[in-house]
């Protein structure tokens, strides 16, 4: 519950077409689509991640990024605006697909 509110740890996700995200701090990142995680027509050619690693978030480029505190309806993609919180959330992911496990 922390994660949720925002008050812990990052908390990852991942929809059942494979869309990964990530929300720390007042922060959510949502990789690889424009469209909802749950819908593979929402982004025009979108390939889920079916098999797990190796992990290759440097090459994504597309994604969604919502400040949850500020917009908590999701409604303003600030994906393209603060390439470092997009930097540093991949960050945090990475880090915690490459450890064994995610809790202490």
């Amino acid at each position: 519950m922390p994660a949720i509110l925002g008050e812990g740890d990052s908390l990852i996700t991942q929809s059942y077409t494979g869309v990964l995200s990530v929300r720390d701090e007042q922060w959510k990142l949502v990789l690889d689509t424009k469209g909802s995680g749950g819908s593979q027509k929402a982004t025009p050619d979108f390939q889920p991640l079916i098999k797990p690693g190796p992990w290759q978030f440097a090459d994504i480029i597309t994604g969604q990024l919502y400040d949850i505190c500020g917009d908590p309806y999701e409604t303003k993609d600030l994906h393209e605006t603060p390439p470092e919180i997009v930097s540093r959330l991949i960050g945090v992911l990475t880090t915690a697909m490459d450890s064994s496990r995610t809790r202490p």
